[in-house]
């Protein structure tokens, strides 16, 4: 594709484009031009992508960065990147953000434009767009997709030039297979060898010729069914070498995972054979670890549900599509749509390794194969059509857009609604309906204020599009949070009652325990949706069990599914919670510690009596029980600990108890507090005073005394410092962001700075624990090996480490009012300040 100016846009679509040949080369075109025209430039690209691809860019010296989830930060390191990889919904995230460099972008890329069809996350993708063309309307727009019947509909929708390719760097054959047969729409046909049965022979067929197979199936069951079979099958073709490797392999993805799963071990027996089983039950590591081996060689088939030909990039040489209908909640059995079908197909053909790719359907009796042909290959696949007339859609952004001040007034919201696909596509006056009524709902439960036409967010109004939350879920949350009661059950309930948690709807034998769940709980049931109700209620006793401590096997066996759901249910309700917390701090003060800690517990899944030992690097749930049922409780109990008694603990061993002791280091006197991390990291903690300070002054001159001493210098306002223990943790916990590449500064110091206020933005970190000028008290953190005192020499400061001392100061920087404060027990103060601290990382 050639490049195009700055100020146009394209879009550009093709029939069953292979994967690995869509994303990287349209982009790097449009970027190029760009960057070497020394203009402020940067990409924003709206779609997955993979990692890989970036390192195309770092030849030509182009700075590149992956920015996903996250959703309640600006991020201002974004700014310097020149191009930025990023979902919709992160985008449409930092666009709440009021990001003025968005302002200056110049390319922004939309692959799988087709997606704006998806029920979930078309009207965020199609907001973006609409948003990001008013906001920087000279910003060149690249509209990617491979399969759309409207795309010259879309591209009007976008003042678009429309380009339409039929080329593809990998010949496609497309046909449909019946009884030892597959018929080619070219009119060939080719014989297969049939084996045990139809799927086995199709499969080894293609490896026998040097080639690989993808499978696509309707259920995870048949999934892991299917892949069992063959891998019997399979195994009979692969040598010593191969089959060696893929033993390891087995052995990895068994042993590999902290917790032993049933699902770990059924995988793991499939690649034993050479083939795995991919659906969404998975983790990311055991999914990440199929599709590498995959592309590897090494595992020669994936039987996939067909959530892998979206937006994964795993192309084989033949790709089988078993089954073309799939259940729906509400219609039973279904056709799968031809867009989905023809996505499956263009995973046909990996360039470089394969002189053609082959997608092939199955046919039930003759008389199927023309009538599959003409549905599927020969026919177009069916018009996209804009999702955003949801009501949860149109809440959510029409709340964002008032919020971020993108409009003032009703008028100014119709005109930037009529500006989306959903407009140009539809019956204008049935959107300025629906829009009405979502003004009135939001201006009924106080987010937004109109008067007179005009437009105005409440802070509460502000706060919920921050967050990135449905305002139904705030409503849920607000209305929960002025109730009295404050118990666990009741919170994890409260989340999973919003539209924004997936819900786990019953099995036939699950009645009986979640009514009596409801009775524990003491829970209101609505004589409406009961079924629904029930739904909440067993998704929250998923999350209870969950912090209680219950295996990953316990858990899974008891409601149905995978180790991945469990991640995927568990990082939602993490959000929620979090969020529930910050809306806390507008209604419930009293209730946002019992919320912080609960969000912890549910990143983790554990009970709160481990909340400080999961802290250290390396250990999760069930080390951290592991090391509690020893007797090794908090992090003191671990520095007194002998290293040999810790090693001989089941799952820590001698690497793991030299880790956890060189993370809680020793006191090396009552004055000094040293601590050893990964990578020979020291740093060493003490108090002084002074008089008045210049903060611009003394942080200057402590980072050049430390350039000087090979050492990194954190100053705080010592107000802000509750104990030893609140400064040694927040420089762990930035020793260990450094370690795990997540850091959200350019230095241990900042990252320290970070921690100990519990901020994730410089300006607000500064704000709570940095120096300003009425400062008389400093808490310092040095890392490396230079002295403390010589540093404090240097400053003109006389060492005091009392001023670290928690008595008699105020919570009020961290958020906290004095009467909120009064209630907390002046012992419980470093914890809840410690607690912060350990909250940063759920927040990053």
């Amino acid at each position: 594709m050639r490049s195009v100016p700055r100020c146009s846009a394209k879009i550009s679509s093709s029939q069953s484009r292979p994967r690995a040949a869509s994303p990287s080369s349209p982009t790097s075109q449009s970027s190029r031009p760009s960057c070497e025209a020394g203009r402020p430039s940067t990409s924003c690209r709206c779609a997955p992508w993979p990692h890989e691809a970036l390192k195309d860019f770092e030849p030509l010296g182009i700075k590149v960065g992956i920015s996903v989830g996250d959703y309640d930060s600006a991020d201002p390191t974004l700014e310097k990147l020149d191009v930025i990889v990023a979902t919709s919904e992160r985008a449409d995230s930092l666009l709440r953000h009021r990001t003025n460099w968005l302002q200056r972008l110049s390319v922004v890329v939309a692959d799988e434009v087709h997606l704006i069809n998806d029920a979930d996350r078309g009207p965020t993708l199609e907001v973006t767009l609409a948003k990001l063309r008013q906001v920087n309307p000279q910003a060149q727009v690249l509209a990617l997709s491979a399969t759309i019947k409207n795309s010259q509909e879309l591209a009007r929708w976008l003042e678009a030039e429309h380009i339409t390719s039929e080329w593809r760097p990998v010949p496609l054959k497309q046909g449909v297979y019946f009884d030892g047969l597959v018929h080619f729409t070219d009119q060939s046909v080719q014989e297969v060898k049939v084996r045990e049965d139809d799927m086995s022979g199709l499969v080894t067929d293609v490896l026998a010729s040097g080639g690989q197979a993808l499978v696509f199936v309707n259920t995870r069951r048949s999934t892991e069914a299917l892949a069992k079979s063959l891998s019997k099958d399979v195994r009979e073709t692969l040598g010593e070498k191969e089959l060696d490797h893929l033993n390891k392999l087995a052995e990895q993805m068994v042993r590999g995972q902290e917790e032993a799963t049933s699902m770990a071990a059924r995988l793991g027996k499939c690649i034993d054979g050479g083939v795995a089983f991919h659906h969404a039950g998975l983790t990311n590591d055991q999914r990440s670890l199929v599709e590498k081996e995959f592309k590897r060689g090494r595992v020669k088939c994936i039987v996939a549900t067909p959530t892998l030909a979206q937006g994964v990039d795993t192309p084989a040489r033949r790709v089988v599509i078993r089954d073309l209908n799939r259940f729906d909640v509400n219609m039973g059995l279904t056709p799968i749509p031809v867009m989905e079908i023809k996505q499956m197909c263009g995973r046909a053909g990996r360039p470089r390794y394969d002189p053609y790719g082959e997608a092939i359907l199955f046919a039930k009796d003759e008389d199927d194969i023309d009538e599959l042909m003409e549905d599927y290959f020969l026919s177009e696949p069916e018009a996209i059509e804009s999702k955003l007339g949801s009501e949860p859609a149109l809440r959510m952004h029409i709340l964002a857009n008032i919020a971020t001040g993108h409009v003032g007034t009703e008028e100014d919201l119709f005109a930037f609604f009529n500006r989306t696909f959903f407009a140009f596509t539809g019956d204008v006056h049935a959107i300025r309906g629906k829009i009405l009524d979502v003004l009135d709902f939001l201006t009924k439960e106080e987010f937004i204020n109109r008067h007179d036409g005009f437009l105005k967010a409440t802070f509460f109004g502000k706060r919920t599009s921050d967050l990135y939350i449905d305002p139904l879920s705030a409503v849920k949350m607000r209305d929960a949070l002025h109730q009295a009661r404050d118990d666990r059950f009741f919170h994890l309930w409260t989340v999973c009652t919003t539209p924004d948690m997936p819900k786990l709807y019953l099995r036939r034998g699950d009645y009986a325990w979640v009514e009596q769940k409801i009775e524990e709980a003491d829970l209101t049931f609505p004589v409406e949706d009961y079924d629904f109700f029930l739904a909440e209620v067993k998704t929250a006793s998923l999350l209870d069990d969950w912090i209680t401590e219950r295996t990953e096997e316990e858990v899974t066996k008891k409601f149905g599914i995978g180790p991945g759901d469990i991640r995927r249910m568990t990082d939602q309700a993490e959000w929620l919670l979090y969020s529930m917390g910050e809306l806390g701090r507008i209604f419930n003060k009293k209730k946002v510690r019992a919320l912080t800690r609960l969000t912890i517990q549910v990143q983790y899944g554990i009970k709160e009596e481990l909340l400080e030992l999961i802290s250290l690097r390396g250990v999760g749930r069930v080390r951290g029980r592991a090391l509690f049922q020893r007797g090794y409780k908090t992090l003191r109990d671990l520095q007194k600990a002998n290293p040999s008694d810790l090693a001989r603990i089941p799952t820590i061993g001698s690497a793991l108890a030299m880790k956890i002791k060189e993370q809680v280091g020793a006191p090396v006197d009552v004055r000094e507090i040293e601590g050893q991390a990964a990578l020979g990291v020291t740093f060493v903690i003490a108090g002084a005073k002074s008089s008045a300070v210049n903060p611009e002054k003394a942080v200057r001159t402590a980072a050049d005394w430390g350039v000087s001493h090979a050492a990194e210098v954190c100053l705080l306002d010592a107000r802000s410092v509750f104990g030893r223990d609140h400064l040694e943790s927040a420089a762990r916990h930035a020793i260990r962001a450094r370690d795990s590449n997540t850091m959200s500064s350019r230095s241990l110091a900042m990252e320290t700075l970070l921690y100990a206020s519990g901020q994730r933005q410089v300006q607000d970190a500064i704000r709570v624990a940095g120096l300003r000028r009425e400062t008389t008290t400093v808490g310092i953190v040095l890392f490396g090996d230079a002295k403390v005192d010589e540093l404090l020499q240097a400053m003109g400061w006389p060492r005091d480490d009392e001023v670290l001392n928690p008595a008699s100061k105020a919570l009020a920087a961290f958020g906290i009012s004095q009467k909120e404060a009064e209630t907390i027990p002046t012992s419980q103060r470093a914890d809840l300040v410690l607690e912060k601290v350990a909250l940063l990382d759920v927040q990053k």
